[in-house]
């Protein structure tokens, strides 16, 4: 498999409890939450850019860049907890229905013909 990523800036217009989708809406917490379009595979993904870094020191998350950590929906219910007991907000949590993947050297050739910008 190549490279993966997450288109960041593409909302659905949709609350997580307006998509009754599941994988997000632990006891509520987030279903207000607005949904963003993160590309078409899989669902369940969510990043957190916390104002503390009590997520780094949970081992929870995995770090994608210095204070930007990326969960799944199966770590979801940790980071409920983690509002719960006050360590994050829910606004610091951007929620993503899929994510892009392309195949060896297919990013490039994309980027150089201008379909993404970087």
């Amino acid at each position: 498999m190549g490279p993966s990523g997450i288109i960041l800036n593409r909302p659905s217009l949709m609350s997580i409890k307006e998509t009754r989708s599941t994988a997000f809406d632990v006891n509520g917490t987030f279903s207000n939450s607005p949904l963003y379009f993160g590309g078409p595979l899989e669902e369940g993904l969510f990043l957190v850019n916390p104002k503390d870094d009590g997520v780094g020191k949970s081992g929870v998350f995995d770090e994608v860049m210095k204070g930007l950590y990326y969960g799944t929906k199966e770590s979801v219910g940790c980071a409920a907890e983690m509002v719960k007991r006050n360590v994050v907000e829910v606004g610091d949590f951007r929620f993503f229905d899929g994510y892009c993947g392309w195949e060896k050297e297919q990013l490039r050739d994309e980027i150089r013909s201008g379909y993404w910008t970087v």
